[in-house]
């Protein structure tokens, strides 16, 4: 993953469910990320937040 991603930002992963994307943070998260799981997937997804 270090080939695509950097360490040092942080990403949110989402897939249909969740549920996938829940097993790919436990992954990335041990292999030192920063990843965030957006939980219920696609479907729970709300947009950016604003600042």
């Amino acid at each position: 993953p270090d080939r695509y991603l950097k360490k040092e930002n942080e990403y949110y992963l989402m897939c249909q469910t969740g549920s996938r994307s829940s097993l790919a943070c436990r992954r990335l998260t041990k292999e030192g990320f920063n990843v965030i799981n957006v939980r219920g997937g696609i479907g729970a997804y709300k947009g950016a937040k604003r600042k």
